[in-house]
């Protein structure tokens, strides 16, 4: 009996659908809280035994209905979500099913995806496998959720068909619920907070959160983070992990910015640009497995997020007859120690959704643009329009700037 995802061999048995239905019960949410009293939570499902903090985090273990246990970790520092989900997802087939159920004959990941849940964003991953103990196939699932809420990381994993609402369900809870008590520095409330998803291949494959704060000294610092899981097979992902952070003064112009990227869940970039005299700006950190320390000549500061919002919102104001298209130069971790060209072209407007189209074009990659004529604020981005298309579409943004 085949017993592989359906978008690999077509229709499934009946068995397997009823078990993929299979559902738990939910109760009143109960506050839980961890033994030394770091955090609390409410969950609708009971819990068992005490939250201790073991190797860097501490463990929850509750039921959703199944004869398997689900588990979520909370984790003192934060984490890279797509790595985290992709690493262990390996070490569960390999340490964890195949030791216990038997040999994994296949596996495919059925679908991925990403969302938020209160202001928090998530992402999701959930596979089908097959194993043989050398009596008899089975077919089971694994469910993987990865969070980063208030500088902690948050894993929750369920090994079972069925059960897909209910654990998500109680994930959701978990993460909206989800308060620290020990003491932290105090943190500015951001005034502008934007969430895109990427989509790619029917999946919600990333997203990308971007908050805008004032600091203490008048500036603004934006911070990025993104993480995405790339397809490769229909068993094998990839993992892009990104977190930027630019400081700016309150017109968009940059003051300096700090990078750091993952792939796989490998360092590949970390880096920090600063500005020295005479026009010029010092790059320094790590880049693909080696030091650099190198400096930039340019008589003007690269463009900033914001200072690109606002290039946007100009073109989008401008005058009939003015021209249309706006240029300015961008630092991106792929090329660190140049300062890449890049410009946006006006295409059309539909005044009845109050939509307008652009055309981008960075480091030869051209991007189809969507944004609200009003605000100048980015809707939809596609690049590069054609195969392995990513599309990012916005799914919230609260504030302005």
């Amino acid at each position: 009996m085949l017993c592989v995802p359906p978008q690999i061999v077509g229709a499934e048995p009946q068995w397997l659908t009823d078990a993929r239905a299979r559902e738990g019960k939910l109760y009143e949410a109960r506050e839980i809280h961890s033994s030394d009293g770091t955090f609390s939570a409410k969950l609708p499902v009971p819990v068992t035994g005490k939250i201790e903090k073991e190797q860097g985090y501490y463990a929850i273990e509750f039921s959703v209905g199944s004869d398997a246990s689900a588990n979520c970790e909370i984790y003192a520092d934060p984490i890279d979500p797509a790595a985290v989900l992709r690493a262990f997802a390996l070490e569960t087939f390999s340490d964890g099913i195949e030791k216990k159920q038997g040999k994994i004959e296949s596996r495919a990941y059925e679908s991925i995806n990403a969302g938020q849940f209160g202001k928090t964003p998530f992402l999701a991953l959930r596979w089908t496998y097959r194993v043989n103990d050398g009596k008899e196939l089975r077919v089971g699932a694994l469910k993987q959720y990865a969070a980063v809420k208030q500088g902690h990381g948050i894993y929750c994993s369920h090994i079972d068909l069925g059960y897909v609402r209910t654990f998500e369900s109680v994930v959701r809870a978990l993460v909206e619920s989800l308060e620290f008590h020990n003491p932290t520095p105090t943190v500015q409330k951001p005034f502008y907070y934007e969430l895109s998803v990427a989509i790619m291949q029917g999946f919600r494959v990333g997203y990308s959160l971007t908050t805008l704060e004032h600091t203490a000294t008048g500036n603004i610092k934006a911070e990025e983070h993104s993480a995405s899981l790339i397809p490769v097979t229909s068993d094998t992902l990839g993992s892009i992990d990104d977190s930027r952070i630019e400081w700016t003064h309150t017109d968009g112009t940059m003051i300096n910015a700090a990078n750091a990227v993952s792939l796989n869940g490998a360092l590949d970039a970390n880096l920090q640009l600063r500005p020295q005299e005479g026009g010029r700006w010092h790059v320094a950190g790590e880049f693909k497995s080696k030091k650099l320390d190198e400096t930039i000549e340019s008589p003007n500061a690269p463009c900033s997020w914001l200072c690109e919002a606002f290039q946007l919102r100009s073109l989008l104001r401008a005058e009939s007859g003015a021209p249309p298209e706006v240029s300015f130069a961008i630092w991106l971790a792929t090329d660190p120690i140049h300062f890449t060209e890049s410009r946006i072209s006006f295409v059309d407007r539909i005044s009845q959704t109050n939509e307008a189209h652009l055309r981008g074009y960075t480091a030869g990659i051209e991007t189809h643009i969507t944004a609200d004529s009003v605000t100048g604020q980015v809707l939809k981005t596609v690049f590069p329009p054609g195969r392995n298309t990513i599309t990012m579409e916005r799914l919230d943004a609260e504030g302005k700037y």
